[in-house]
């Protein structure tokens, strides 16, 4: 569809390699890309860039790609011949949240999981150099996914490498966590990686992974988990993810109905005052289109 290949522009004069690139859509027409970038340090420590095509195959931030990271050390790291240490989903506003494996130095562990959100226009939104993820569990955190959840936030999983299980977290559209406590994906004997995740159209992810916890019989076998991570959307009666005319339809077929009437329909009184009225239809139209 386009008249040559582009070029996202190699900057660097001498360890300027561009490689272990992730992508995905602008939620428009466009493309957004992240990569591990060797312009600013030596060969053995890359930061990280991202740049957005539009659907012409036109660059549309700055010659070179937006720096996501330049902090020293090394982000993005890579295990064998896949690139897990990095990953990319869009941000819901035509952007993209971006998430790494980071060995800075001064951190307590071997690697941290940091994100970056970059809005439409190439800027960053959160902290210089990222946010970290994760809040308590030791060891390395290695191969983060991150998804979009729908409602102005994100959620990322990964894998430590103190216990090998899978733990995720929700961050929200400041980059601030929302879950109390990191949330246990899978904390199953034997080694738990490999992983990759999906949002699940309701808030939450399908995370799915190489598990070990049979390889004595058995060998590797493949896991998966559903994580909400986020409460129902209140007016979603019906539970398909999203307030819509399905939903006004069931309370004002109950409309008016007391508990213990015929017709009463407990979904539909979502104050739980007894009685479907008013207040239950001033809740869906509050949160009507919302998925």
């Amino acid at each position: 569809m386009w008249p040559s290949a582009t070029n996202l522009g190699n900057m660097g004069p001498a360890y300027g390699q561009l490689y272990v690139q992730v992508m995905t859509s602008d939620g428009g027409r466009g493309t957004i890309l992240a990569w591990r970038d060797y312009r600013n340090q030596d060969a053995n420590n890359p930061n990280l860039y991202a740049q957005k095509v539009d659907e012409n195959g036109v660059i549309a931030w700055q010659s070179g790609g937006v720096p996501v990271c330049l902090a020293p050390g090394s982000q993005g790291e890579v295990a064998g011949q896949v690139p897990s240490g990095i990953d990319i989903a869009p941000d819901g506003n035509g952007g993209a949240i971006i998430v790494w494996e980071d060995y800075r130095p001064g951190l307590e562990r071997y690697s941290l999981v940091f994100a970056q959100r970059v809005n439409q226009m190439g800027n960053v939104m959160w902290p210089a150099n990222g946010v970290t993820v994760a809040k308590t569990h030791p060891g390395q955190e290695l191969e983060p996914r991150v998804i979009n959840d729908g409602r102005g936030g994100s959620v990322v999983v990964w894998q430590t490498s103190h216990s090998e299980d899978i733990y995720a977290q929700r961050l929200n559209a400041n980059g601030e966590p929302q879950l109390p406590d990191d949330a246990a994906v899978t904390t199953a004997t034997g080694a738990q990686n490999w992983l990759d995740a999906l949002s699940d159209g309701s808030g939450g992810a399908l995370v799915v992974w190489v598990d070990g916890r049979n390889y004595g019989t058995t060998g590797y076998d493949i896991y998966a988990q559903r994580l909400l991570t986020l409460p129902p959307l209140k007016g979603d009666i019906n539970a398909d993810g999203k307030v819509d005319l399905i939903d006004l339809g069931i309370v004002m077929g109950a409309f008016n109905r007391r508990r213990g009437e015929a017709g009463f329909d407990p979904g539909a009184d979502l104050n739980g005052d007894g009685i479907v009225d008013v207040f239950d239809v001033v809740t869906i139209g509050i949160n009507f289109g919302k998925k």
